[in-house]
């Protein structure tokens, strides 16, 4: 299997000496699952909205993010807050928070967002650590099954659309399926274009400050 279209579950985290550490840790205990899934590490970054090319990667099967991600400065987004944010746009993903306070009041009414909160201290018991990953794989399991009966009757639907009128609850579902299938790309296309916005108001402004001296 070419290593390039392996599956991945991204690690999101602030702190590089951790992330680094953490990736290294799950890599073993996912390797050892005799799975070829890679941890691949990715530091913090500064917008809540610049993930949409994790989630639109087809190799993407789940997501660990460290929960204080704003310690940096110039991050402007929780881990908590960014699970809920991804949760929004790819409902069946498999998020979990990685964190030093299980018990945090961070999370109170917002555990929904997430399979799981962990204790870094799990990353250091292998009883717990293998538990956990255990516990992973089988969600993403189910994860990716029902993504393919979910792209399977996308297909369906718009094969028999093209031949037949679908009844109303039919179209209803077609409809509603092919939003899961790209409201990914929607969000990041639109994440981009207010970047753009926001760099041309940012021109128009300097040129304006020229023209008045």
């Amino acid at each position: 299997m070419n290593e390039e279209k392996h599956p991945i579950i991204w690690l999101i985290d602030e702190n590089e000496r951790e992330l680094r550490l953490h990736q290294r840790i799950l890599q073993q205990a996912v390797s050892d699952q005799q799975t070829q899934i890679v941890i691949q590490p990715v530091y913090a970054r500064q917008h809540i909205g610049d993930y949409h090319d994790i989630l639109a990667d087809s190799r993407t099967v789940a997501i660990i993010v460290d929960q204080r991600l704003n310690e940096v400065r110039g991050i402007d987004h929780t881990g908590i807050e960014l699970s809920k944010r991804l949760r929004a746009l790819a409902p069946r993903l498999p998020i979990y928070i990685l964190t030093n306070y299980a018990q945090s009041e961070d999370f109170l009414g917002d555990e929904w967002s997430v399979e799981n909160i962990v204790s870094k201290d799990e990353m250091h018991d292998a009883d717990k650590l293998k538990t956990f990953i255990a516990r992973m794989l089988r969600r993403i399991d189910v994860h990716q099954a029902l993504l393919e009966a979910r792209d399977a009757r996308f297909r369906d639907l718009l094969k028999r659309s093209l031949v037949e009128d679908l009844s109303e609850s039919e179209q209803k579902e077609l409809e509603e399926l092919q939003f899961e299938r790209t409201a990914v790309l929607i969000s990041d296309e639109t994440s981009k274009l207010q970047k753009l916005e926001k760099a041309l108001d940012k021109l128009k402004h300097l040129k304006s400050s020229f023209s008045n001296e």
